[in-house]
């Protein structure tokens, strides 16, 4: 049997790219991190470890951005 693998870096570029231009959400990048839905699970773990730098990242920047607003109000 013949696996293909992705190219490194190939998926954490797609995601760069789709929250740079506001298509995909921050919401919706930690909800597909946490969905558990068994039929989704194939070849997710490869995916969420390529992209774990860009899902802490914009883990950080959402607490950054959530402590400035906090500020800002008190």
């Amino acid at each position: 049997m013949v696996q293909l693998d992705q190219p490194p870096n190939l998926l954490r570029m797609f995601f760069d790219n789709l929250f740079d231009e506001d298509i995909i959400s921050e919401e919706a990048f930690f909800a597909w991190e946490s969905n558990l839905d068994p039929a989704e699970q194939a070849g997710k773990g490869i995916a969420v470890k390529s992209v774990l730098a860009f899902l802490v990242w914009l883990r950080e920047a959402d607490e950054e951005s959530s402590s400035e607003e906090k500020k800002e109000k008190g």
